[in-house]
């Protein structure tokens, strides 16, 4: 009975996203090849009258004729007339009936409805595999090794989605069709004009971007206003914090948000005059941000939690996780280079799967401290895969001399930049208030810190 009940609802919302498509293409609300796209046919239940609809619907476009209810009626007719796949016999009434919803008339409506048939569809067909993979190790007494690739195999193509069949010519008319619309992921600017300017205008969409440093030089800070600014405009961030906890992590964020001395927080407000009250403000101004803060300092985070996370966060627009050598990998490995290039990969990946930019803090070895030297792509620890996976590298550097200040110059170095290239921007990391801005004497502080390095 359960299943009986499970296949008509399967079935009803496969009718009413058919109604829907058909009455939005029609009405010219949406593109039948944009539907096509999120929703292939082969999603939908094979042998049903509104499956071959949708069919006829996708065929007629792919092939470059636009969609009108005569001319879906006569290109099923020829359809089944020459057998092929999925269509079966439709009539002008059926036609007529699917093509007046009411769901059409709402292009966010019918594209929710495209998403649920296909992540139903992907998982009908995932089980249907499941069950023949389960009957061939029934009937041949499949080796556990060839059990074991099947269903990596299966998990592979359900953690990526379907690998979609395309020609370039069809690759070019979604890209034309992406520019045309202004819908063109642009990069998503940082706080610093400086380091958006050797950025090429900040953090693209779909990569991933690498902030490594030594300790104590302002990495978790300049992530938390990297975070908190983008919040402010609007675009949903997730923090991963693997290094500190959440009220560590928040009393930075207030600090540099309400320009009060980080170590209230650890000392208590006492008397001072109006901090309370600033700090009330500051609360009031940041609930509103778009701003989720993971703390998992003590719990285990792999990549594959944080994938999850991420995707649950509607529209995500940034993913910070600090840091990489503190998560878990998704497997255990003897090897720790391998199991840190692995967790490397998996955030490259997310950024990809997620089309947002990620944001992954990392350490760098000791060698870097020898000589107060810049680091380099090789000081990145424990994997040369991190510099493999990256788009962009930056490093945050200065002399041992400077990091004992309390504003402290700092270089914001891009060592790596595929879509942007390298060069320096110039900031001060300012420790009471765990605030980084723009250096504003940055002349003269290149002049000093050149002079130090020859030993003038």
């Amino acid at each position: 009975m359960a299943g009986e009940r499970a296949f008509e609802l399967r079935a009803q919302t496969e009718q009413d996203f058919v109604a829907a498509a058909l009455a939005a293409v029609i009405r010219g609300n949406i593109a039948a090849s944009d539907l096509a796209a999120i929703c292939p046919p082969d999603m939908l239940t094979d042998g049903a009258t509104y499956s071959a609809i949708y069919r006829g619907m996708c065929d007629m476009t792919g092939e470059g004729k636009t969609v009108s209810l005569p001319g879906l009626y006569e290109y099923a007719l020829i359809a089944e007339r020459d057998k092929r796949p999925g269509y079966v016999p439709i009539t002008a009434m059926d036609i007529a009936k699917y093509s007046d919803s009411i769901l059409g008339s709402s292009e966010e409506g019918v594209l929710n409805l495209a998403h649920r048939v296909c992540r139903e569809g992907s998982k009908r067909q995932a089980e249907g595999k499941l069950l023949s993979l389960l009957a061939d190790c029934q009937k041949y007494g499949n080796e556990t090794s060839e059990i074991a690739a099947g269903l990596s195999a299966l998990a592979a193509e359900l953690e990526g989605g379907r690998l979609e069949e395309t020609t370039l010519a069809g690759a070019l008319d979604r890209m034309m069709a992406v520019l045309d619309k202004g819908e063109a992921a642009a990069p998503l600017p940082t706080p610093w004009p400086a380091l958006n300017r050797v950025l090429k205008g900040g953090l693209v969409p779909g990569e991933l971007a690498v902030l490594a440093a030594r300790p104590g030089l302002g990495k978790t800070a300049l992530a938390g206003c990297m975070a908190v600014e983008t919040a402010r405009a609007g675009v949903p961030v997730l923090f991963i914090s693997r290094e500190v906890k959440e009220y560590t992590l928040l009393s930075r964020i207030m600090a540099r948000e309400a320009r009060v001395d980080s170590r209230i927080f650890r000392q208590g407000i006492g008397n001072a005059q109006g901090v309370r009250e600033k700090l009330l403000r500051c609360k009031a101004e940041l609930s509103g941000l778009q701003l989720r803060i993971v703390e998992k300092s003590v719990a285990p985070m792999c990549p594959r939690e944080v994938r999850r996370l991420a995707k649950s966060l509607k529209g995500v627009g940034l993913v910070i996780v600090d840091y990489l050598q503190l998560l878990c990998p998704d497997q255990k490995n003897t090897s720790r280079e391998r199991e840190v290039a692995e967790m490397s990969r998996s955030m490259k990946q997310l950024a990809l799967d997620c089309d947002c930019p990620v944001l992954l803090l990392s350490q760098l070895n000791r060698r870097v401290e020898e000589g107060d030297r810049e680091p380099r792509l090789s000081d990145l620890r424990e994997s040369g895969a991190i510099e493999q996976d990256a788009d962009i590298v930056m490093f945050l550097h200065t002399t041992q001399a400077n990091q004992k200040m309390s504003k402290s110059p700092v270089k914001a170095i891009v060592a790596k930049g595929r879509s942007s290239g390298t060069g320096v921007a110039h900031l001060v990391f300012d420790k009471p208030f765990a605030d980084f801005v723009e250096d504003q004497n940055a002349g003269a502080w290149v002049a000093k810190f050149e002079r130090q390095e020859s030993g003038l």
